[in-house]
């Protein structure tokens, strides 16, 4: 497991002593809900992080000591990943991406049915951050009119369409939270970057 994914939990993890739960992780680091659980069980093995709760973690004051102290995991690449991510197609972010290409108009409610993940915890919520992130590097538009919602009260869903230029190919473009960029394997390059976007 590349060290890479190790370092960008354990830097996602909050000074305060919160536990985080697993779902929340996977939304921060783009990396699958499986991923942070192996990964935090290595951190925990070095006295990293603890687990107060089961599908919970959050950095012990070692881990917290040695973050402030700069300390970087030692025995994979620590510097900006500068060479091709793979996808892997079994992940909720990569069947989104192909729902995506599947519908010309869409919302949430509509991805998540079609990939089966409507009863999957925090399946809403990580369709939402994937959109917030492929909007902001220009893949998504939102439409101007909302589909009605279930309940009286409710403003709507969000419509949503991928920009036809940006439907680069069948991989789905990779979210770093460690270095707030997209990258898209179809292209083989970093497409976005929060620093360079706000500037």
């Amino acid at each position: 497991m590349p060290t890479f994914s190790m370092q960008t939990v354990l830097d996602a993890l909050p000074d305060v002593g919160e536990c985080v739960k697993v779902c929340a992780l996977s939304e921060i680091t783009g990396l699958s809900r499986k991923k942070i659980v192996v990964f935090c069980d290595r951190l925990r093995q070095r006295g990293l992080v603890e687990r107060p709760e089961t599908g919970c973690f959050k950095l012990t004051q070692t881990g917290k000591i040695a973050r402030d102290a700069g300390m970087k995991l030692t025995s994979g690449p620590n510097g900006p990943h500068t060479g091709r991510r793979k996808t892997k197609k079994t992940t909720a972010r990569a069947r989104l991406w192909r729902a995506m290409r599947t519908i010309d108009k869409f919302t949430v409610p509509d991805l998540l049915t079609m990939i089966d993940d409507v009863t999957v915890k925090c399946g809403e919520n990580n369709a939402q951050s994937y959109l917030r992130i492929l909007h902001a590097a220009g893949y998504v538009q939102k439409l101007k009119l909302r589909e009605r919602g279930t309940e009286v009260t409710s403003p709507g869903y969000i419509r949503w369409t991928l920009v036809p230029d940006k439907n680069t190919g069948p991989e789905a473009p990779v979210y770093s939270g460690l270095h707030d960029e997209l990258y898209d394997p179809n292209l083989g390059k970093v497409v976005w970057h929060k620093e360079k976007s706000d500037g």
